[in-house]
């Protein structure tokens, strides 16, 4: 995954792993993806994935980052665990 982020000018991103819990395209795309990796249903979905876009390198695109899509870390807690800049994350709320 290092050398993909980096033939995409990506390699200081943190994030440079397939992520399969959220994906984006048109349905007949994600549909013949999903029908091609013919997964069980103990299998790894994330390994057949990365697995497929590395067979099939300019079908899939990274969001390295996370432009269209963010997951939150809440492990992290609030301060570091949340990505977004929200108003009741902030505490500036606007009550009218």
């Amino acid at each position: 995954m290092e050398q993909r982020a980096k033939e995409h000018g990506k390699e200081s991103s943190p994030d440079i792993y397939l992520n399969a819990g959220l994906m984006a395209g048109r349905v007949k795309d994600l549909s013949s993806v999903i029908e091609s990796l013919r997964l069980k249903e103990d299998e790894d979905d994330q390994a057949a994935l990365t697995a497929f876009m590395y067979r099939n390198p300019n079908s899939i695109i990274l969001d390295y980052g996370q432009d269209l899509f963010g997951t939150n870390r809440w492990a992290e807690g609030m301060e570091g665990g949340c990505m977004f800049d929200l108003p009741f994350v902030t505490g500036d709320t606007d009550d009218t």
